[in-house]
């Protein structure tokens, strides 16, 4: 889908303000539990509402950033150096919230950055990138992409430490698709003069959209119950390694065997160094 907006010169942030706009009416009917709402404490909500409302914001951030970083810079290091704050959340699980995590997690954690790095690196590596030069502008972009990021996830992971009446509430991936949608509403706006003249047909965008607004729903709803149960058993400093790896790693095989692209011995290695690194974060 993204590869699509490229093509036609659609506006990211226009594409996930509708894609967004309409998952989060979706989601504001199915999640909701009205009746552990009039139970809900307040000052709880008021918490969650503001962790998730952040969040959103954030992660329109991170995005604005991720397009900077791709202009300025190094594609391959600029996709990589994001991937990597899942990193940020799992040290804080491991040393903020006391997660159980073993040497064998952190040789883990270790070999699914460095698998994902060298996956970004390979795949981007063949002349496509936007300059090869490292200036001052592209390193503060990249900090701030990476900052954004592991931000993003940190906020998402400290709803699931929340109250059990809180989050019965079913209220976080409303809110969650809500702010996005009007943190992309806001994006666009500010950056619609700079916009290109786009070619798409007026019929797809809308098609697309709706169809990513369920992945995104059935996205978060996955990403929220994973929190929620690894929590229980202290460990929700997994959750985004294990995500962005096997996300990482899905996708090198579909362009592998969907898409027919040709794989370098490196990449084949990154890819063994990503299924080994999520099979010993998983293992007990």
């Amino acid at each position: 889908m993204m590869s699509m907006v490229a093509r036609y010169r659609i506006s990211v942030f226009l594409f996930y303000w509708i894609g967004n706009g309409i998952a989060a009416v979706i989601a504001w009917l199915a999640f909701p539990e009205w009746n552990a709402l009039k139970t809900a404490y307040g000052t709880a909500l008021v918490t969650l509402s503001g962790l998730i409302f952040l969040a959103g914001f954030v992660n329109v951030a991170s995005q604005a950033m991720m397009v900077l970083t791709l202009k300025l810079g190094h594609n391959g290091i600029s996709i990589a150096a994001r991937n990597c704050a899942a990193v940020i959340p799992f040290l804080v699980g491991v040393f903020v919230w006391h997660n159980k995590v073993g040497i064998d997690r952190f040789i883990g954690l270790a070999m699914v950055l460095t698998g994902m790095a060298f996956i970004v690196l390979s795949r981007t590596g063949s002349g496509k990138t936007s300059r090869d030069g490292i200036s001052v502008k592209w390193l503060l972009a990249v900090a701030a992409s990476f900052s954004f990021s592991s931000t993003f996830q940190l906020l998402n992971s400290l709803t699931a430490r929340l109250t059990p009446e809180t989050l019965e509430t079913g209220l976080r991936i409303p809110l969650l698709l809500t702010s996005c949608a009007v943190g992309n509403c806001i994006a666009f706006a500010v950056s619609r003069k700079r916009q290109e003249k786009n070619s798409m047909p007026w019929y797809i965008l809308p098609g697309m959209a709706a169809a990513w607004s369920m992945l995104a729903i059935f996205s978060y709803f996955f990403m929220f119950r994973a929190l929620d149960c690894m929590n229980k058993i202290g460990g929700t400093a997994l959750v985004f390694p294990i995500v962005i790896g096997v996300n990482i790693t899905a996708f090198s095989l579909y362009s592998r065997f969907r898409l027919r692209e040709r794989y370098t011995p490196l990449t084949l290695c990154s890819l063994l160094l990503c299924v080994s690194g999520i099979i010993a974060l998983t293992l007990k």
